[in-house]
């Protein structure tokens, strides 16, 4: 944990009449790069979990290779 606090909060936006975010988005969340651990992608992983409990249906999306795929695929 850094201590440090978001200071503002990104809306989830708003749909266009007559259309729900999850018929124009499959994925709300994309995490894409090397899965390597200097990424922190442990810390993405946690972050979609909490933001998925504030959202429920959260579709999120890792895509990427490297040393860490098999472990963070456990995770």
């Amino acid at each position: 944990d850094t201590g440090l606090r978001a200071a503002h909060t990104v809306p989830w936006g708003v749909p266009a009449p007559g259309e729900t975010p999850e018929a124009v988005r499959s994925i709300h969340v994309l995490g894409a790069g090397s899965l390597i651990r200097l990424k922190n992608w442990d810390l993405w992983l946690e972050t979609v979990a909490l933001a998925a409990q504030q959202q429920p249906g959260l579709k999120a999306v890792l895509c990427g290779d490297g040393p860490e795929r098999r472990r963070l695929e456990q995770h």
